[in-house]
């Protein structure tokens, strides 16, 4: 039997504000092994920064960690969280190890009572810094292997990033650019294991278009993402106003749903952009097959399954240079990949598409072919394989 502690800050934990939307992939990821194979197990520590009563006052995001310090166990779509508050600073500094330390000195009896009722056979940190770090200790003070899976490696690539690495049983990357920056820091190779994709969305589309390729009511965008700033939802409606041939669907909510409403209102564009807010996976589906092209051009982005998941079901995709994405999407194969600061570059792309609306059916069939290479029978053997090769 292979048990997997998971250690992430990464969950849709509810009780803090911000983090109710959060991308629930880990939790998708375990849901897909464990229907498959039934000798393996998973638990979570998550992890949060400490907060007392001083910071609680600060903001809600500070009161919300307070309050859920007060709670030793959480429950998360059927599963108890292990909760581990954290010493932490603003900014990551070089006693950042020091502080995780005390923390794991203060909850030690806690952390002891897992370990020991759950036996983990293996350790996974979901980043490399504050997890891996978690992992690393609990490794060496109970002889359990661990794994790390690439995340943050964006944000600090200093020498405790690096010892994290070097000491890991094995390294999980999610794209190919963290197998890059994996290089500029260690000489060290890593599992290449990107987000699987629903078989839902393997199905075909509707078609809409003519025999020569072209599309009777000009070319459907659609988006799909939560609504922030660093998403550059703004700009593909801007495309809308300049390209009359253009009309886009959003889905997803978020803090500036209100500024992209207010956008479109002042650009008149009420009748081609349509905000479709948070949708069942099944309606997703349904709009996703009425429209011709993805387009998300945020940066930074570690990966992104929502641009798989439109693949397989045959749309092109228009996403951001030097994201998790580049290096797996081809540029003008499967799709566009642009800079995410150039409107130029969205605005020439989105041009030569309604000029030649016959790329959108070839480039779909290749992205089709892309999409099957992720699966989840294949996601999940590559996980299984991992955890009980070490």
């Amino acid at each position: 039997m292979s048990r997997i502690l998971i250690i992430t800050s990464l969950l849709p934990v509810s009780a803090i504000g911000y983090k109710k939307n959060e991308n629930d992939i880990l939790l998708v990821t375990e849901d897909q092994i464990t229907s498959k194979y039934s000798n393996i197990s998973f638990k979570y520590i998550f992890t949060f920064p400490y907060a007392n009563r001083i910071l609680s006052k600060i903001s809600k995001k500070w009161d919300s960690y307070y309050n859920l310090k007060k709670v030793e166990v959480f429950e998360l779509r059927g599963r108890n969280l292990f909760l581990l508050p954290v010493f932490v600073l603003p900014k990551k500094v070089m006693v950042r190890n020091v502080l995780t330390s005390l923390s794991l000195f203060v909850h030690r009896k806690r952390i002891e009572r897992l370990i020991r009722d759950f036996k983990p056979t293996v350790l996974h940190a979901q980043d490399a810094d504050t997890g891996a770090f978690i992992a690393r200790i609990l490794s060496k003070k109970y002889n359990i292997p661990y794994i790390v899976t690439l995340r943050e490696l964006n944000k600090v690539k200093d020498k405790k990033v690096k010892k994290n690495l070097e000491y890991a049983n094995n390294l999980i990357a999610i794209s190919p650019t963290q197998q890059k920056m994996l290089g500029t820091l260690i000489d060290k190779s890593s599992v290449l294991i990107p987000h699987g994709i629903n078989n839902v969305f393997f199905q075909e589309r509707k078609k809409d278009y003519n025999v020569d390729g072209s599309f009777g009511n000009g070319i459907k965008l659609v988006t799909i993402a939560r609504l922030l700033d660093w998403k550059n939802i703004d700009l593909i409606i801007k495309q809308v106003l300049v390209n009359k041939d253009l009309s886009l669907d959003i889905i997803g909510s978020g803090p500036e749903n209100q500024n992209l409403k207010s956008l479109v209102q002042r650009c008149n564009l009420e009748d081609r952009v349509r905000f479709l807010g948070q949708i069942s996976q099944e309606r997703i589906v349904d709009v996703i097959s009425e429209c011709h092209l993805f387009v998300l051009i945020s940066y930074p982005e570690t990966l992104g399954r929502v641009y798989f998941e439109v693949m397989a079901l045959g749309l092109p995709v228009i996403a951001s240079k030097n994201t998790g994405v580049d290096g797996i999407i081809t540029d003008g194969v499967e799709g566009f990949l642009i800079d995410h600061k150039s409107d130029q570059e969205l605005e020439s792309v989105l041009k030569k598409i309604t000029e030649n609306p016959s790329i959108i059916s070839k480039m779909g069939l290749n992205a089709k072919k892309l999409a099957k290479k992720y699966d989840w029978d294949e996601v999940s053997k590559k996980y299984y394989d991992i955890y009980n090769e070490q």
